[in-house]
């Protein structure tokens, strides 16, 4: 399990991105970032909009074709021409850390966004960003990952997250994300978080050793100030939650019939009901 940087890449990720942190700091949790061992993925929506692999002394950048092809976002810059080899479905260039910023630089990043927008519309990814956007900065509740996987092990969590026990100890909480129509808002989805629980607690000293150093190292990149602590304990116990958004006619049976059977397991219903 190894979702942070080794030393050598995380010094010079400190050093070439400093930039970026503080543009992904203003976005106010519109873009973020995520460490993936020997890269780092960029996101917007909950879509990647940029994954940065190390290489030696330059970087790789890799972005699905859909968002700069179809928007020819760097055609006009002879700096920046992408490659595809017409099997893959991302584009990629390889970069000097000179050229970082101006890759990097409003122009482009609003351009990417605004094609995502147009191109990749997913309910659940935008429902799972927005919960990220509305959960910054807390000092009891801190989003740790997203679409968290590792060597035989069954799909994906959509999110884990960090609950304060006590100061700088924290316990993991593991976040499913269903719409309100989503027809696997039944027991499957509970054996689902169920399994994921089950597989980290099995494992549980890697994920807090890899999880340590991963908040370590996000911490230090200053794109969050809360919670405060330069470094945390995580404890052994583990949480698990499915928040369901939207739909209510259809998911309040579902929910109900969930919660008797698993009653101590949250299912969580989100609404946009108004009251005025």
């Amino acid at each position: 399990m190894k979702r942070h940087l080794g030393d050598e890449n995380f010094e010079k990720f400190l050093k070439d991105f400093d930039f970026l942190f503080k543009i992904i700091r203003n976005s106010k949790g519109e873009l973020d970032l995520r460490l993936r061992g020997k890269c780092f993925n960029l996101y917007y929506q909950g879509n990647s909009l940029a994954k940065v692999s190390f290489k030696g002394t330059n970087y790789e950048i890799s972005i699905h074709k859909k968002f700069i092809e179809q928007g020819k976002i760097f055609c006009d810059d002879d700096r920046f021409q992408m490659t595809n080899d017409g099997k893959s479905s991302y584009s990629s260039i390889l970069l000097y850390s000179t050229l970082l910023r101006p890759f990097f630089q409003q122009k482009y990043l609003s351009a990417l966004c605004r094609k995502i927008r147009e191109v990749n519309y997913s309910e659940e990814l935008k429902f799972e960003q927005m919960l990220i956007t509305d959960n910054f900065d807390r000092e009891d509740f801190f989003i740790l990952d997203r679409q968290v996987t590792e060597p035989n092990f069954r799909g994906r969590v959509d999110l884990l997250a960090l609950k304060q026990k006590n100061d700088n100890q924290y316990h993991f909480v593991v976040i499913e994300i269903k719409l309100g129509k989503n027809p696997e808002l039944k027991k499957e989805a509970l054996e689902q978080l169920n399994y994921y629980i089950d597989h980290i607690q099995k494992n549980i000293n890697d994920w807090k050793k890899c999880y340590k150093m991963y908040y370590s190292q996000i911490k230090q990149t200053g794109i969050f100030k809360l919670p405060s602590f330069k470094s945390i304990e995580i404890l052994d116990e583990i949480k698990g939650a499915i928040l369901v958004c939207g739909y209510s006619g259809l998911a309040r049976e579902n929910i109900e019939n969930l919660n008797t059977i698993y009653p101590n397991t949250k299912v969580i219903q989100l609404k946009y009901e108004m009251k005025i």
